[in-house]
């Protein structure tokens, strides 16, 4: 599947493609356009976060892990 998108009178026109046919037609507003753009980058922004967050804390266990370790029993 692809797609194409262009500016028209008010709106984004979206023209969905399957194995190079035009599948289907999407209108969406300018000001809705906007916003999802924004969401998106809101959503990829929090996704990158709590990716970084899981590795840090695996990084600080295995850290104390390391640690422990070191100054025996």
């Amino acid at each position: 599947m692809s797609f194409t998108v262009r500016s028209a009178g008010g709106v984004k026109r979206i023209t969905f493609h399957k194995n190079g046919v035009q599948d289907r037609v999407v209108d969406v507003p300018n000001d809705a356009w906007d916003t999802s753009l924004k969401l998106h980058e809101s959503l990829r922004c929090h996704i990158g976060q709590s990716a970084l967050y899981e590795e840090m804390q695996t990084l600080e266990e295995s850290s104390e892990k390391l640690q422990g370790q070191m100054q025996g029993p």
